[in-house]
């Protein structure tokens, strides 16, 4: 569930209010776990994720945000990796 646009020429995918799915047994490292976005063919649609450091003509136009029951996490509240590559987000 969520929200998808694509961008004039369908390359680039902008999602919003992704739900994301917790790897089963990612969190017995005492963390929050690994979590993906899985879609209705079990594919990754995180997978191949442009980077929130990709810089375009000096700006900055992805931003990640992450909520946990509606709530904003926030990087000064819990330290998270995104493995854009496999599209996995460990907190």
């Amino acid at each position: 569930s969520g929200e998808f646009r694509n961008d004039r020429l369908g390359i680039i995918i902008d999602y919003s209010n992704v739900h994301l799915s917790r790897i089963p047994e990612s969190e017995k490292d005492g963390t929050l776990g690994a979590w993906y976005c899985l879609d209705s063919s079990y594919n990754n649609i995180l997978e191949d994720t442009i980077p929130y450091r990709y810089s375009y003509n000096g700006k900055y136009p992805y931003i990640y945000n992450f909520k946990i029951g509606g709530t904003e996490i926030l990087d000064s509240m819990v330290s998270w990796v995104f493995d854009i590559k496999n599209g996995i987000i460990k907190f």
